[in-house]
């Protein structure tokens, strides 16, 4: 079922049941709202995203390796390349796996 958008303030209209205008007393006027609430939410995140070249993103993951461990990226690289975070990962050492997440940026 497709849903149409009408030209006030993001009105919803669906069949019986569906999204009707916030003013009005329907059951899934809450639906509506939250649906409204993702959207912005969504413009807040995508407002706030910064695209990095490759040394800005290899800059980064450094930065982050030496404030989370006091190493070098680099030195983060070898390491967990040689498999020394394996226990730290497992268990889920909060630094090892936010920092296992920037990995793309160094490579």
């Amino acid at each position: 079922m497709a849903v149409s958008r009408g030209k006030m303030l993001g009105h919803y209209s669906r069949g019986p049941g569906g999204y009707k205008c916030p003013c009005c007393d329907e059951p899934n006027v809450t639906r509506w709202r939250k649906r409204v609430e993702a959207r912005e939410v969504a413009r807040e995140i995508a407002e706030g995203i910064v695209e990095l070249s490759d040394d800005e993103g290899r800059a980064m993951f450094d930065a982050q390796c030496r404030e989370h461990l006091g190493i070098s990226g680099a030195e983060f690289l070898r390491r967990w390349d040689a498999g020394e975070y394996k226990e730290a990962r497992d268990r889920c050492d909060y630094d090892i796996v936010e920092l296992s997440m920037l990995i793309p940026f160094a490579r």
